[in-house]
């Protein structure tokens, strides 16, 4: 029985020192998954980084444009531009109005025009033409006889 006795506190300290391999091994275990996680996780990260650092230098650069000197004046100068076409457009259609008045007064000049002429034509043939089926005597009797009554 002592040799139990004996035996037992060693076999206690064995199964506590299997249980603490055992501990610091799952332990170890976990540090190099988390270790590697980490790894993993550093790595995307930096492809991430890398994919937007061009997109960053651009939008910097973009912007130090946009802030810039020579933005302005050409904003400046696109402006004018935008006003002087804006002048020019007004003019252009008053042009037009101009011409169209113009053409519609000579068009209804020459109407007036025609319309004398055709009046003076007809006085010279003999005044106006009668479309009816009465003969030229005929309708010169009836109108004497109208003029007389």
């Amino acid at each position: 029985m002592k040799r139990l006795k004996r035996a037992a506190p060693a076999a206690v300290a064995a199964s506590k020192a299997t249980a603490e391999a055992v501990h610091v091994a799952s332990l170890q275990r976990i540090l190099s998954e988390r270790t590697a996680a980490t790894k993993i996780q550093t790595a995307f990260r930096g492809y991430l980084a890398r994919g937007a650092l061009p997109e960053l230098r651009r939008s910097e650069r973009l912007k130090s444009m946009i802030e810039g000197q020579s933005v302005k004046e050409q904003a400046k100068i696109a402006l004018r531009c935008m006003q002087t076409k804006g002048g020019l457009q007004s003019r252009i259609r008053g042009m037009r109005l101009r011409i169209l008045e113009e053409n519609q007064i000579l068009h209804h000049h020459l109407q007036q025009k025609r319309h004398k002429e055709h009046d003076k034509f007809n006085a010279s043939m003999g005044g106006e033409w009668h479309d009816g089926r009465k003969s030229k005597e005929q309708s010169e009797a009836i109108k004497q006889y109208k003029t007389i009554n």
